[in-house]
Protein backbone atom coordinates (compact mmCIF):
# COMPACT_ATOMS: atom_id res chain seq x y z
CA UNK A 1 0.00 0.00 0.00
CA UNK A 2 1.45 3.31 -1.01
CA UNK A 3 1.49 6.38 1.19
CA UNK A 4 -1.21 7.96 -0.97
CA UNK A 5 -3.38 4.84 -0.78
CA UNK A 6 -2.93 4.71 2.99
CA UNK A 7 -3.85 8.39 3.34
CA UNK A 8 -6.99 7.84 1.24
CA UNK A 9 -7.88 4.85 3.42
CA UNK A 10 -7.42 6.92 6.60
CA UNK A 11 -9.60 9.70 5.24
CA UNK A 12 -12.30 7.27 4.15
CA UNK A 13 -12.35 5.45 7.50
CA UNK A 14 -12.37 8.74 9.42
CA UNK A 15 -15.32 9.95 7.36
CA UNK A 16 -17.11 6.67 8.01
CA UNK A 17 -16.44 6.97 11.75
CA UNK A 18 -17.81 10.52 11.72
CA UNK A 19 -21.01 9.35 9.99
CA UNK A 20 -21.47 6.46 12.41
CA UNK A 21 -20.84 8.73 15.40
CA UNK A 22 -23.37 11.28 14.21
CA UNK A 23 -25.99 8.67 13.27
CA UNK A 24 -25.77 6.77 16.57
CA UNK A 25 -25.29 9.73 18.91
CA UNK A 26 -28.97 10.36 19.68
CA UNK A 27 -29.62 6.66 20.24
CA UNK A 28 -26.73 6.27 22.69
CA UNK A 29 -27.01 9.56 24.57
CA UNK A 30 -30.77 9.32 25.06
CA UNK A 31 -30.99 12.86 23.67
CA UNK A 32 -28.78 14.07 26.54
CA UNK A 33 -26.32 16.83 25.75
CA UNK A 34 -23.57 14.81 27.45
CA UNK A 35 -22.00 12.65 24.75
CA UNK A 36 -20.74 10.29 27.45
CA UNK A 37 -24.16 9.90 29.11
CA UNK A 38 -24.64 6.31 27.93
CA UNK A 39 -21.55 5.10 29.76
CA UNK A 40 -22.45 7.04 32.91
CA UNK A 41 -26.07 5.92 32.95
CA UNK A 42 -25.19 2.24 32.59
CA UNK A 43 -22.29 2.56 35.05
CA UNK A 44 -24.64 3.93 37.66
CA UNK A 45 -27.16 1.14 37.02
CA UNK A 46 -24.45 -1.54 37.35
CA UNK A 47 -22.43 0.20 40.08
CA UNK A 48 -19.21 0.26 38.06
CA UNK A 49 -17.20 3.09 36.55
CA UNK A 50 -18.07 4.60 33.17
CA UNK A 51 -14.67 3.41 31.93
CA UNK A 52 -15.59 -0.17 32.82
CA UNK A 53 -18.73 0.13 30.68
CA UNK A 54 -16.66 1.68 27.89
CA UNK A 55 -14.16 -1.20 28.09
CA UNK A 56 -16.90 -3.79 27.64
CA UNK A 57 -18.27 -2.02 24.56
CA UNK A 58 -14.82 -1.46 23.11
CA UNK A 59 -13.80 -5.07 23.64
CA UNK A 60 -16.96 -6.30 21.95
CA UNK A 61 -15.69 -4.69 18.76
CA UNK A 62 -12.15 -5.97 19.32
CA UNK A 63 -13.58 -9.48 19.66
CA UNK A 64 -15.46 -9.05 16.39
CA UNK A 65 -12.26 -8.02 14.60
CA UNK A 66 -10.44 -11.00 16.12
CA UNK A 67 -13.20 -13.31 14.90
CA UNK A 68 -12.81 -11.85 11.42
CA UNK A 69 -9.05 -12.44 11.56
CA UNK A 70 -9.63 -16.05 12.55
CA UNK A 71 -12.52 -16.87 10.20
CA UNK A 72 -11.95 -14.31 7.42
CA UNK A 73 -15.61 -13.44 7.25
CA UNK A 74 -17.72 -10.69 8.72
CA UNK A 75 -21.00 -11.77 10.26
CA UNK A 76 -23.33 -8.91 11.22
CA UNK A 77 -21.42 -5.79 10.21
CA UNK A 78 -18.78 -4.85 7.67
CA UNK A 79 -15.21 -4.47 8.79
CA UNK A 80 -15.43 -0.80 7.84
CA UNK A 81 -18.25 -0.45 10.34
CA UNK A 82 -16.34 -2.31 13.05
CA UNK A 83 -13.18 -0.25 12.59
CA UNK A 84 -15.28 2.93 12.46
CA UNK A 85 -16.83 1.93 15.77
CA UNK A 86 -13.41 1.21 17.24
CA UNK A 87 -12.19 4.67 16.24
CA UNK A 88 -15.26 6.23 17.83
CA UNK A 89 -14.82 4.19 21.00
CA UNK A 90 -11.20 5.35 21.23
CA UNK A 91 -12.37 8.96 21.14
CA UNK A 92 -15.14 8.28 23.66
CA UNK A 93 -12.77 6.45 26.00
CA UNK A 94 -10.30 9.28 25.80
CA UNK A 95 -13.14 11.69 26.55
CA UNK A 96 -13.99 9.70 29.68
CA UNK A 97 -10.34 9.73 30.79
CA UNK A 98 -9.97 13.48 30.21
CA UNK A 99 -13.24 14.24 31.98
CA UNK A 100 -12.21 12.08 34.96
CA UNK A 101 -8.82 13.80 35.14
CA UNK A 102 -10.49 17.22 35.06
CA UNK A 103 -12.83 16.21 37.89
CA UNK A 104 -9.89 14.97 39.96
CA UNK A 105 -8.01 18.24 39.41
CA UNK A 106 -10.98 20.32 40.49
CA UNK A 107 -11.22 18.57 43.88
Amino acid sequence: MTSAEYQALRESLSASADRVSFDKRREYTGNDEDILNNFKRIAKRLDVSPLHVWAVYFNKHVDSVNTYIKDRQSVSETMESRFSDLLNYLFLGYGLVKESEAQEESK
